[in-house]
């Protein structure tokens, strides 16, 4: 795999920034991919990507997609969180865009946590 330079990660930060413009806000329901630069190697990117996608496409208004830094797991990146009001933080762990839809409907839409992917879960 490629090294990734300083100018490949400013042009992939800007590329999610601007992707991230349609879903700036403060919805109910928020998704975080963990970009850190572990998990922007292992595809964190793409998962941001295919998150973005799959909520365009499907036209939802209640949820926000945002980034976050790294949480220090390394061996299951890329990490991604899902935070429903009244319920814990839920950590994924080794996420690929295939299994973004679930993620959305199944988790974050209905309130079902996918037990097999789980890497923790955790009050706010």
């Amino acid at each position: 795999m490629k090294k990734l330079t300083i100018e490949d990660l400013k042009r992939i930060r800007d590329e999610v920034r601007e992707s991230l413009k349609i879903r700036e806000g403060e919805s109910p329901i928020k998704i975080i991919v963990h970009m850190g630069t572990v998990g922007i190697a292992s595809g964190a990117r793409e998962v941001l990507k295919a998150f973005a996608e799959e909520i365009e496409k499907r036209g939802i208004t209640n949820v926000t997609l945002t980034q976050a830094g790294h949480l220090g797991i390394d061996s299951k990146c890329p990490l991604v969180s899902v935070i429903r009001p009244g319920e814990p933080r839920v950590t994924y762990g080794s996420i690929t865009p295939d299994q973004v839809s679930r993620i959305l409907v199944d988790h974050a839409l209905g309130g079902k946590i996918i037990t097999e992917w789980l890497v923790s879960k955790e009050e706010v």
